[in-house]
C-alpha cells in the first residue's frame, strides 16, 4: 500500500468542489503535514470524520462547535517506535517527505535553519553533514513547492 496525494486544496482559494461546514463536508480523513493554523482549520471544516495531525503546531487551533463529532488525531511525543515505523516506510519508499523540505542546509548551519523555521520562513529544513547534495528538483519549480508550503495547503491523500 502506498499513500499519495490526490489532490491538494489551497486554504485560500477555495470552489464549490470542496464543500465546507455548516454544509456537509467532502473528505472522510484529511492529513496536515504543515501546522499551520489556516491548513489545519481549513481541513477541520472541510472534513467530515478524522484530520490527522502531523505538522508542528506553530499556534493555537480553533475547535468550535460547527465541528460536531470530528476528530483530531496527532501522536504524543515522539517515541522511539514512531519514529522507527516512519523511517521503515521511507527505507521502503512508501512515504516520500520531499516536497516538505523547503531548504537544504549543511549541517554547521543548524541556527539559520531553526531561525528559518521559527520565523515561518520553511516548513522542513534538512541538514547534510558533509554540505547539501545536489538539487532534487529545478529552482523554479522548489520555489513553487515552497510558495504552496508557506501558504499552508492541505492534501487530500488516497491509499
Amino acid at each position: 500500500m502506498q499513500a499519495h496525494a490526490g489532490v491538494c486544496h489551497d486554504p485560500g482559494d477555495l470552489d464549490e468542489s470542496v464543500p465546507l461546514r455548516p454544509a456537509r463536508p467532502r473528505l472522510q480523513t484529511s492529513v496536515d503535514c504543515v501546522g499551520a493554523k489556516q491548513s489545519v482549520e481549513f481541513a477541520m471544516d472541510a472534513t467530515e470524520d478524522v484530520v490527522a495531525l502531523f505538522g508542528v503546531q506553530r499556534e493555537d487551533y480553533t475547535y468550535a462547535p460547527r465541528h460536531g463529532r470530528l476528530r483530531l488525531c496527532g501522536y504524543k511525543g515522539h517515541p522511539r517506535e514512531s519514529a522507527e515505523y516512519a523511517m521503515s516506510l521511507i527505507e521502503q519508499g512508501k512515504l516520500d517527505l520531499a516536497p516538505l523540505i523547503t531548504h537544504d542546509l549543511p549541517l554547521e548551519r543548524y541556527d539559520e535553519g531553526m531561525a528559518l523555521l521559527e520565523s515561518r520562513e520553511a516548513i522542513k529544513v534538512c541538514y547534510w553533514p558533509w554540505g547539501p547534495p545536489a538539487p532534487r528538483a529545478p529552482p523554479r519549480q522548489r520555489r513553487h513547492q515552497k510558495a504552496q508550503a508557506s501558504r499552508g495547503l492541505v492534501e487530500e491523500w488516497h491509499t
